[in-house]
Order: C-alpha cells, then sequence, then structure tokens
C-alpha cells in the first residue's frame, strides 16, 4: 500500500497527493469505528455523528481531487480547492442516496440515513428527502461557483454524471428494480 501512496505524487500536486493519501487513511479508520460501534444505538441529538462517521468511511475528498491531476493548469491556480468540501458532500449523499434501496431491502441500519434519522429523532424516509434536497441545493451551490469557468464547470459536470451513471449501471445497487427512466446528457441508462 506504501508504494502506492507514492504514486499519488507523480500524478497529483502534493497537497492533493497528501488528501488523496490522508483521505484513504481515514476511510480504514472510519471502517474500523464501524465496525467497533456496530450494535452501538445513535442518541438522540448526537447529531454530529452521523456526518464525522461518513467524512470518514467515503473517501470523498479523494475521490474529488482524482479530477484534478498534476498540471492540470498553472499550479498557482488552486481555486478548485474551494469545491472539493462540495464534491466530497455530493459524492457521499449521491451513494447514500442511491444505496438506500438496498440497504432498506437488506434490512441495513447502520447506514448514514438510518444514523441520522436516529440522531434528529426523524423517519429516514424524512432524511432521505432532506438529503436528496440539500445534495441537489450543494451541486446547484457548484454550478454557481464554476459559472465562470468553463472547464471547472465541465469537469465538475462530468464528475458528478458520471458517478450518478455509475450508481445505475453497477447491479449491486438495485436500481433496476425501481423501473426508474434515467438519463445522462439525453442518452438512457440501462443496468
Amino acid at each position: 500500500m506504501l508504494l502506492q501512496f507514492e504514486d499519488m505524487y507523480e500524478y497529483y500536486p502534493r497537497f492533493s497527493a497528501d488528501a488523496i493519501n490522508t483521505s484513504t487513511l481515514e476511510a480504514l479508520l472510519g471502517m474500523y469505528i464501524e465496525c467497533v460501534s456496530k450494535d452501538m444505538v445513535v442518541v438522540a441529538r448526537a447529531t454530529l455523528y452521523p456526518s464525522f462517521l461518513r467524512l470518514k468511511t467515503g473517501i470523498g475528498t479523494g475521490f474529488g481531487l482524482f479530477n484534478f491531476i498534476k498540471d492540470w493548469r498553472d499550479p498557482s491556480d488552486n481555486y478548485y480547492l474551494q469545491l472539493i468540501p462540495a464534491i466530497e458532500q455530493y459524492i457521499n449523499a449521491i451513494n447514500d442516496i442511491l444505496s438506500f434501496y438496498k440497504e432498506t431491502l437488506q434490512g441495513e441500519t447502520d447506514t448514514y440515513i438510518h444514523l441520522r434519522a436516529a440522531a434528529e429523532q426523524k423517519e429516514p424516509m424524512i432524511v432521505l428527502r432532506e438529503l436528496v434536497e440539500e445534495t441537489l441545493d450543494n451541486i446547484r451551490n457548484i454550478e454557481v461557483l464554476t459559472s465562470t469557468d468553463q472547464q471547472l464547470a465541465d469537469i465538475c459536470r462530468r464528475h458528478l454524471m458520471g458517478y450518478v451513471e455509475f450508481h445505475f449501471r453497477a447491479k449491486r445497487y438495485r436500481l433496476t428494480e425501481l423501473h426508474v427512466d434515467c438519463q445522462v446528457e439525453g442518452t438512457p441508462i440501462s443496468a
């Protein structure tokens, strides 16, 4: 694994490589926390805990930074870094939203949506709806932040569309069972 960490510096700026590697290690920590807390009941008002755990397990920072390889622009142009928290949010949230169906069928209750529902004393479906709205607001904010930079806007849009498409094509999410018509850039997606 150490060799793979070192390889990041060949392809990404130093900060990005450091953050990708850190995000990977944080995911391992998050998975460990999930294992040791498997039977833990999340109490009401522990509202920061679900996000704390999700930020660890989601690897969103790393996945977001994969979009910005070394020398994609002048090295002093770091504007894209301001987008990483928003990209991280939608990476985690879209996965949580599009995983909800299969997780519900499997009876999983240790998911972000269920943990948040317990902490906020809400029904999981209410949290799911709120997460969808939060994510749509976040995506609209990314569009505003990139509105004067077509190259950056294109990168963010392609990443978002590819990420959604991945979930619809991957059989593990079982989304075809819902018979949802989904199109990316006008092309129907089928599993």
